[in-house]
């Protein structure tokens, strides 16, 4: 994984889509999900198993291709992704 801007997707085995995420240095932040008791519990769909993500050049983009990401989900599913309700720091 490389230490770049991008958005990123986090599904279980079956490719569903658990967590859509942004960040500065992608790298960093799967480690920090990897580290999170919550984001690597157990869920109703399984646990989380891919990390796919897509890098940009310029960080003011991150907002809307993320937005765009959790908008086209919720049209499809209703709802946001399983662990996008997750609160607490990260």
């Amino acid at each position: 994984v490389p230490s770049k801007i991008g958005c990123y997707v986090i599904t279980n085995f079956q490719h569903e889509i658990m967590y859509i995420g942004q960040t500065v240095n992608l790298k960093n932040r799967i480690q920090q999900h990897l580290e999170n008791p919550e984001k690597t519990k157990l869920t109703p769909i399984g646990k989380a198993y891919y990390f796919y993500y897509k890098t940009i050049e310029k960080e003011k983009d991150l907002n809307k291709l993320e937005r765009g990401w959790l908008n086209e989900y919720e049209l499809k599913e209703g709802q946001i992704p399983i662990l996008n309700s997750v609160r607490g720091p990260i």
